[in-house]
């Protein structure tokens, strides 16, 4: 998915409509990359390894939830620190993207850390359903923090 051009789509949702778009706009990529992901697993052009949980067609659907953050979390907060982000300090905008990126994984920690190890199946499943649970909450936190710091100053202006 191009995350890149769907985070700046993403900003544009969230100064225009606010906040709330998010939710759409993060189920909208779940399923966007999920279409993408199945025809590249069917087609064999993309291949997940090992046991994954939550697996629909082969596509482990806990990696859709997770994959999704990037762009809401960099939408989030390259917004919030916009009117910062003016001259040279735009170019704090390289390493945060990379750094956004990492954080948006966090939740899949503990699916990450049952693959390829040798736990019972309802295991694999339910650190695969904590995954996507952790990664909605994630989203929730963002939602919340963009309504506050719309509060404070309409997003956009700066």
């Amino acid at each position: 998915m191009a995350f890149g051009a769907y985070t700046v789509f993403t900003i544009e949702l969230l100064k225009r409509k606010g906040p709330k778009v998010l939710w759409r706009a993060y189920f909208g990529a779940i399923l966007f990359t999920g279409m993408f992901e199945i025809f590249a697993v069917t087609t064999k052009s993309y291949v997940y390894y090992g046991e994954q949980p939550l697996r629909i067609l082969d596509f482990p659907l806990w990696w859709g939830f997770v994959n999704a953050l990037v762009p809401i979390l960099a939408a989030v907060i390259l917004t919030a620190c916009r009117p910062w982000l003016t001259g040279w300090r735009l170019l704090f905008v390289i390493p945060a993207l990379p750094t956004i990126d990492v954080a948006a994984y966090a939740p899949s920690l503990l699916t990450w850390l049952v693959l390829k190890s040798d736990v019972p199946t309802v295991v694999m499943q339910l650190a695969g359903i904590i995954t996507c649970a952790l990664a909605v909450m994630v989203v929730y936190v963002a939602v919340e923090f963009a309504s506050s710091i719309r509060e404070r100053q309409p997003l956009g202006v700066g």
